[in-house]
């Protein structure tokens, strides 16, 4: 729902600032998908939650040379800051998440640019746990049209400034 907001006229340019924008549902990263066993990068999750479902129904594979290109070009980009990702879904973490999987979400939420969607409650851990050392926090009770486009003129306004170091 939000990136279709954000693509409309209310907002033509905001994604053009990005190369490539992901969404990650956070209940997808179990240790049954990121065994404690293994070692796994941000790419590898966004090649797993994002882009291996798109490739199965079209019946492609990354090849090892076509992971590594892309692993080369989302360093750039994420250097760049040209990606954004969406982790949706905090409050829906099973709350005795492995360390495999937390660390996961502390490399994904190192981004610079990161919006984390959740219900209000278990926000806690997001400093403790997960480290996390978010710019702005909203909380968003029901939307009416005006409220959407209010709300993503305010927030990409909010991003554009310094940030406090």
């Amino acid at each position: 729902m939000v990136l279709i907001d954000f693509n409309s006229d209310s907002n033509p340019n905001f994604l053009n600032q990005y190369q490539w924008v992901f969404r990650i549902p956070l209940r997808n990263l179990t240790p049954e998908r990121y065994p404690t066993e293994k070692h796994f990068r941000a790419i590898d999750v966004i090649e797993q939650e994002c882009l291996a479902p798109i490739l199965k129904k079209s019946g492609y594979f990354l090849s090892k040379k076509d992971k590594n290109l892309l692993e080369n070009h989302f360093k750039k980009a994420a250097q760049n800051q040209k990606i954004l990702l969406i982790i949706d879904g905090f409050d829906e973490m099973p709350e005795n998440s492995d360390s495999n999987v937390i660390n996961l979400i502390k490399m994904l939420l190192n981004f610079s640019r990161v919006i984390l969607t959740s219900r209000p409650y278990n926000l806690f851990d997001l400093r403790d746990k997960y480290e996390f050392k978010q710019n702005i926090l909203l909380e968003i009770t029901g939307f009416t049209q005006n409220n959407i486009n209010h709300y993503v003129k305010n927030f990409f306004t909010c991003l554009s400034l310094p940030k406090d170091e």
